[in-house]
């Protein structure tokens, strides 16, 4: 699946209220210099009348000339209306006035990269991940410009370079994760997770998605210590249902009975997982284990009162 449908998604990139509040500026309250004329440019987008909104958005251009909201909005429009090179020059100017404007960079990089100038479209790509050292949805965004393209070298060097910079968060990680997963990857995959785990910021799942990814990677160790440090972390029972299987598939059949035990004392409502941990151990090929557990929780319960 190492192709552009790891990153199908439509063609706003980014939220159009994603980058500045320019366009309130613009609207503002009603009455405004400008507002009638941006509303009707508004409504003709919805009506699919680009041309339409085209105009009105270089009237709105002419009252707001150092709004790059305004340039950006044109743009769109422009593109919309199939004028390339009408929209990559009004995106030039956004960046002029802007030259932080996530959405306006990440247009025209996607341009520039349809029209084969893939080189000047990288670098538009890699210059606004620069000055936004933090945004994680815009480096999520450039993935899946390159990936759409075809750019699967520059997806890996990216992803590759994104792993070890302080600022990827979780999201931006599990995000790295699914990306080398779809490559085929599972060792970086695995890196990409357990860079994520690492966060502060990182979610239950995180861990979930990192122990799969280090049994894809054939790591059965490996699972097995993730979830360890989750089960300590966020106690839960999905999380205890899968360290006992990759302690199972690990080896530890003591280790795994332990883990099972535990966990059908503590939670008393017996979740599903457990349960079908519990039929697991029923085949012959667990007798041992079976064993292992029964005398647990034989023992847990008499010292528990249960």
């Amino acid at each position: 699946m190492h192709n552009q449908a790891l990153f199908r998604t439509n063609t706003t990139l980014l939220p159009l209220s994603y980058d500045t509040n320019g366009l309130n500026a613009i609207v503002g309250p009603a009455g405004g210099p400008a507002s009638d004329v941006a509303e009707a440019a508004l409504a003709a987008e919805r009506a699919g009348l680009f041309a339409t909104a085209s105009e009105h958005w270089r009237q709105v251009v002419r009252i707001h000339p150092d709004l790059p909201e305004a340039r950006w909005r044109l743009a769109e429009a422009l593109r919309q209306d199939g004028d390339a090179d009408g929209a990559r020059a009004a995106l030039r100017k956004a960046l002029v006035l802007q030259p932080d404007h996530a959405q306006a960079a990440l247009r025209l990089g996607e341009m520039l990269i349809d029209a084969g100038e893939t080189v000047d479209g990288l670098t538009w790509l890699k210059r606004i991940m620069g000055r936004r050292p933090e945004d994680e949805a815009l480096r999520v965004t450039v993935l899946g410009v390159c990936a759409r393209a075809g750019l699967i070298g520059q997806v890996r060097v990216l992803g590759e370079r994104m792993i070890g910079e302080p600022g990827t968060g979780a999201r931006l990680s599990a995000a790295l994760a699914f990306v080398f997963l779809g490559m085929g990857d599972h060792g970086r995959a695995l890196e990409a997770a357990m860079a994520g785990l690492s966060r502060s910021d990182a979610p239950a799942a995180h861990g979930l998605l990192a122990a799969d990814l280090a049994d894809r990677a054939e790591n059965a160790a490996e699972a097995s210590r993730i979830l360890a440090r989750l089960v300590d972390q966020v106690p839960s029972g999905v999380a205890v249902g899968r360290r006992a299987r990759a302690q199972a598939d690990a080896g530890d059949a003591e280790g795994a009975a332990v883990t099972i035990g535990s966990a059908l004392l503590r939670f008393h409502d017996a979740p599903d997982h457990l349960s079908d941990m519990a039929l697991l151990l029923a085949a012959p090929r667990h007798a041992r284990l079976r064993g292992v557990l029964v005398n647990r929780l034989e023992t847990e319960a008499s010292a528990g009162g249960h």
